[in-house]
């Protein structure tokens, strides 16, 4: 009988030095996502500056200041949440495309002190230096940059040019469709595979960079006035472009009064509206094409959006200041019974309404983590399902979770087959004695 039960106790020690070897690789995933989070804020305040990676950290560079256009360069390092001030650009400007590309940072045309510009510079970020290339063919602002198969590709307006960093020779490619970006002084543009996808005021264009060819994708549910746009891969958060912008809305007066008849009347009264901009972001499913809104956590325009490992990035930019206006107007009111029909005379009223305006830049850098992204209890990221907005990410196992209930399998087996063994024995003995 002893023997049985310390058979019993080497076998569960095994099994338990077993599970704790390899417990380490049970890895539990689980749904952190939809939240906003306050980082470190750069140390300059700007709005329409360039936000672009390079390996895993941000790099935020140019914009405006309450000062004027500036050249600032600063990096950015998601895992220490630190900034670091390096050599700034030598053009001062906002508003202008910025993209990445072999360790290099490429800045092309937009708004300085002297007007629009074309300029091309690149920093390379493993020199910390800055070189000039071969000028954009036309002056452009409010540009949109990104980088597909090793070729930079810039947005100026209907136009769309490539750059090839290789031989530094930019091509003119198919513009996007004629009336696509109609109403549309904003685009906001991301790469998603081979896809440059724009987002206009109230179109989705689609340019294929394989075929040189753009098609149209799925309206947006708002036409956005002003946004920037980020992809999400599909390795740690479903495959999703983020458009975050404002929507600009504006709210009519109008006089209420009554006829001769006495039947009500209505009819716009000077000064005619006030506006309002409304932060929104819109999130667009490049495989079903449909749109959907998530939670808005912040109130400002003409920041810049990076991506690291599925999590945005809003940086800088203009704050939005809410507030409400009062207006006097003139409104003709009928007044019953001073003659027989009544009559009409002007009265001065005061009307109140909430109206936003843009402040001034600021330097604020949140972190949006999206719906559905997945991180292990251990800290390290692992695949999600492809989840759609909204929709509950549940829990997953890794696949080292089937290895460890096969081990423990194996485990109780043994232990069984040794308990049979040695009681056969016992029985046996106790017979033949």
């Amino acid at each position: 009988m002893r023997k049985i039960l310390l058979s019993i106790v080497v076998v569960f020690f095994i099994s338990g030095l077993f599970i704790a070897v390899f417990s380490s690789g049970l890895v539990l995933a689980e749904s952190v996502g939809d939240s906003w989070n306050s980082k470190s804020s750069m140390p300059q305040a700007r709005g329409g500056l360039g936000v672009v990676v390079v390996g895993d950290k941000i790099y935020a560079v140019g914009g405006k200041t309450v000062e004027g256009f500036v050249g600032s360069n600063e990096r950015y390092d998601p895992k220490l949440d630190t900034w670091v001030t390096l050599e700034s650009m030598p053009t001062a400007r906002a508003y202008f495309a910025i993209a990445s590309y072999q360790n290099k940072i490429y800045c092309v045309g937009g708004l300085n002190a002297a007007g629009i510009s074309s300029v091309t510079e690149v920093y390379d970020t493993a020199s910390g230096s800055w070189s000039t290339k071969a000028s954009l063919p036309v002056k452009g602002k409010n540009l949109q940059g990104h980088v597909v198969d090793g070729k930079i590709f810039v947005i100026e307006g209907y136009n769309l040019f490539m750059y090839e960093p290789n031989t530094d020779v930019w091509t003119k490619k198919t513009s996007i469709p004629a009336n696509s970006l109609a109403g549309s002084v904003y685009v906001a543009s991301a790469v998603i595979d081979s896809d440059i996808v724009v987002t206009s005021k109230t179109k989705v264009m689609i340019y294929d960079a394989n075929t040189d060819t753009w098609r149209e994708g799925t309206k947006p549910p708002s036409e956005i006035s002003q946004g920037v746009s980020g992809a999400t891969t599909g390795v740690c958060a479903p495959k999703r472009i983020y458009t975050i912008g404002a929507i600009t809305t504006k709210e009519e007066w109008w006089q209420h009064g009554y006829n001769s008849q006495g039947s009500e009347r209505e009819g716009q009264i000077s000064p005619g509206y006030v506006t309002s901009i409304v932060p929104v972001v819109m999130v667009y499913d490049p495989v079903k094409g449909t749109w959907s809104n998530v939670n808005m956590g912040m109130n400002r325009v003409d920041f810049g959006v990076a991506v690291i490992d599925d999590i945005l990035y809003v940086i800088g930019g203009y704050m939005i200041l809410i507030g409400e206006t009062s207006v006097t107007v003139d409104v003709n009111e009928f007044v019953a019974g001073v003659t027989y029909w009544g009559e009409y005379r002007v009265v001065s009223k005061q009307f109140v309404a909430p109206e936003s305006v843009v402040g001034e830049p600021c330097s604020w850098n949140w972190q949006y983590v999206p719906v559905g992204y997945k991180v292990t209890t251990a800290g390290n990221v692992v695949s999600p399902s492809n989840h759609s907005p909204g929709e509950s990410a549940g829990v997953e196992l890794s696949l080292t979770a089937p290895i460890i209930a096969g081990l423990v399998l194996i485990v109780g087996i043994a232990t069984t087959g040794l308990f049979f063994y040695f009681r056969k024995n016992t029985l046996k003995n106790g017979t033949s004695a």
